[in-house]
Formats: C-alpha cells, sequence, structure tokens
C-alpha cells in the first residue's frame, strides 16, 4: 500500500509540475535603424524543458513559414523542439546579409535570451554555438521540413 502511494504521489507531481503551453506571438513592422522586420514565436510543449530553434527569412516568405510551422506542429511525429522563433526581416537575403541585418539578428537572440531567462528556460549565451546549430535560413516549405519532422507525402 505504501509503494502504490508513493508512486500516486510521484505521478500527481509530474502531473502538477508539467508546462502544457500552446501559444503564439507576432510582432509586425518593428523598424531597427532603416530596416523593418516582423517576429514570430510559436510554443507548443507539454514538458519543462523547451529547446528551440530560430529561422530567419525575408518579409514575403513570412506570413507562409508561420502559417507551416503550425501546421507542422499540429501533425505527428512530435518535433525534438518546442519553441520556435521566426525573424522575417524586409528584404532579406540570405546569400547577402548585410550590417543592418546583423545588428536585428543579433538583437533578436538578445531578446530571446532575455525572454528565456525571464521564464526560468534555459539561455545559450554562445553566439557561435547558436549560430552554427539553431539559426536556420529558410525560404522554402523544403527549406524548413529540412530542420522540422515534417510528414512525407506518399506518391500515389
Amino acid at each position: 500500500m505504501r509503494k502504490i502511494i508513493i508512486a500516486l504521489f510521484i505521478l500527481l507531481h509530474n502531473f502538477v509540475s508539467s508546462q502544457i503551453i500552446k501559444a503564439e506571438e507576432t510582432y509586425y513592422s518593428v523598424t531597427n535603424e532603416e530596416k523593418k522586420y516582423s517576429t514570430y514565436h510559436y510554443v507548443q510543449s507539454d514538458y519543462s524543458s523547451r529547446p528551440f530553434q530560430i529561422f530567419i527569412t525575408n518579409n514575403q516568405n513570412f506570413e507562409r513559414v508561420k502559417t507551416l510551422i503550425s501546421k507542422i506542429f499540429s501533425k505527428k511525429p512530435k518535433q525534438d523542439f518546442t519553441d520556435i522563433y521566426v525573424l522575417g526581416i524586409y528584404n532579406f537575403d540570405k546569400n547577402q546579409v548585410c550590417e543592418i541585418d546583423r545588428k536585428i539578428i543579433d538583437a533578436y537572440v538578445d531578446k530571446i535570451n532575455k525572454y528565456r531567462a525571464f521564464y526560468n528556460l534555459s539561455v545559450i549565451e554562445d553566439r557561435d554555438f547558436i549560430a552554427k546549430n539553431m539559426i536556420h535560413f529558410v525560404s522554402s516549405e523544403e527549406d524548413l521540413c529540412s530542420y522540422m519532422i515534417c510528414e512525407t507525402k506518399s506518391k500515389k
């Protein structure tokens, strides 16, 4: 009987302490120096550990990427991360990233780290690690699916 009560308390603790979150937050046409950008944050989490990825695109693809993310998350299989941050920079070209674009990206990473620190989530300060492993330039559904687990289309 004692083991059953202990097991129930452990299960109850896990249920009460887990964070079940599903949220979206979008900011359009924010201006930094002379360039505009938009941001999007998508969260779908069943547990307290919340790994993240950052996708950067241009303003023309921003809405499409935003729509695809929620569509991909609503299907199985489950993603390897729970938080996605999207930055849509006006007239952004991933092959020619200018100094203003870099400043916008750096400021966005700072904002992400401040948000995550405020909510007691993992913060990654190593900029090289973030640049190599967590920032992805996307311009199409195929680009997005190379970083997310997408449902494969079966041929008829």
